[in-house]
């Protein structure tokens, strides 16, 4: 029991660490806005994560005290020994048998402890039961040193990159008589993800027969121009104030039917812009360019993800289980029927290998070559 409440406090120790980083850096970035609106999105996604962090600290405060209080001894003298007139035997047998029954009764206390502590969500049976929506992939977490803009590519036979080629498939058997042409992929808030998601979605889309553009979208905290290891000069934002086209500011990437559009600098009004007819214009356009245009846009809840959210054929929600909130998850609900968004998925993140609903019917050393007999 002590053991599996010190592991708790670590993983939750963690997920405090990560959650005030990011704190911080939007902090930071907030004394630097000018636009009323944008400082208004910039404290509306602080908001989710001070709430965060301050149910983490709660969390952390009561597994730190139910791990103190099971290490101290609360024993009352009800009255002195006496010393025993003969040599008395221990019941050994007796003995076993209580410690057994006291060591299960405490760990099945310490586990409904936690559960109940933690408010994230765990899988897709609590995707079922909050939301409601079919989950179209489940990714485990990259291995650690690999670069994951670009592992799927040189890694094809990955269970990684497995896991992407199944969130292919489904999305591609949502409505086969419609195809989706544009996609949304935003979360619930940061650390989610969705970067990542967005663009190895795009990489394993383009090693099909489709072309493939890839548009960072997330003005607030952009991320793809690091999957190409350019800086983010010019971009998306530059087509909106029409001082560049689209031809100027695609990169090739994966030197085939995949090209990426990074943010540019972030405008002054982001909302208002992907709230304009300039944003229908320069999507209708992009569709023009290619088969399937990926939109990695920012936080749900932002009124910029709101925008763009109505504008796609399908949103994809990024959740990580085990750090995504039940409370986040309701609340992305509500904002879906507040939107009247009709075609709605999600992408579970980072899963737990045995978590994963594929990982139970693909073994991850499947389509490891065989070694030849000699």
């Amino acid at each position: 029991m002590q053991k599996c409440l010190t592991d708790q406090l670590t993983t939750v120790r963690g997920q405090i660490e990560e959650t005030q980083k990011d704190l911080d850096d939007l902090q930071a970035q907030v004394s630097k806005l000018t636009s009323a609106r944008q400082i208004a999105d910039m404290q509306a996604e602080i908001q989710i994560l001070q709430n965060r962090l301050s149910d983490l600290q709660s969390t952390y405060a009561s597994l730190l005290s139910n791990t103190q209080s099971g290490a101290t001894n609360a024993l009352t003298v009800i009255e002195q020994a006496e010393l025993p007139t003969r040599p008395v035997g221990p019941n050994r047998m007796m003995i076993v048998i209580l410690a057994a029954v006291v060591g299960m009764a405490l760990a099945a206390i310490a586990a409904y402890g936690i559960e109940f502590l933690d408010d994230s969500v765990k899988g897709v049976e609590d995707i079922k039961r909050i939301l409601d929506l079919p989950v179209v992939g489940e990714v485990g977490d990259f291995p650690q040193g690999k670069d994951p803009w670009s592992y799927v590519m040189e890694e094809p036979r990955s269970p990684v990159a497995h896991a992407f080629r199944v969130m292919r498939t489904n999305l591609d058997l949502l409505d086969p008589e419609v195809p989706l042409h544009s996609f949304l992929i935003t979360s619930a808030g940061m650390s989610e993800g969705k970067s990542t998601i967005a663009a190895n979605l795009a990489v394993v889309i383009s090693q099909g027969d489709r072309k493939v553009i890839c548009v960072d979208a997330d003005f607030h905290r952009p991320m793809l121009h690091n999957a190409v290891s350019i800086d983010n000069e010019r971009g998306f934002s530059d087509v909106f104030k029409g001082s560049m086209s689209l031809q100027d500011v695609l990169v090739p990437w994966n030197a085939g039917k995949l090209k990426l559009i990074p943010s540019g600098i972030m405008p002054a009004n982001p909302s208002e812009l992907l709230e304009s007819r300039k944003m229908d214009e320069i999507l209708e356009a992009l569709k023009k360019m290619t088969d399937v245009v990926i939109l990695d846009g920012p936080p749900f809840f932002l009124s910029d993800a709101s925008a763009l959210s109505t504008r796609v054929d399908c949103v994809v929600l990024v959740i990580r289980p085990g750090f995504t909130r039940k409370d986040a998850v309701r609340a992305m609900k509500d904002q879906i029927l507040k939107l009247r968004l009709k075609k709605v998925v999600v992408v579970l993140n980072r899963v737990p290998r045995r978590e994963s609903y594929y990982s139970k019917y693909y073994p991850y050393d499947y389509e490891k070559p065989a070694k030849a007999k000699a």
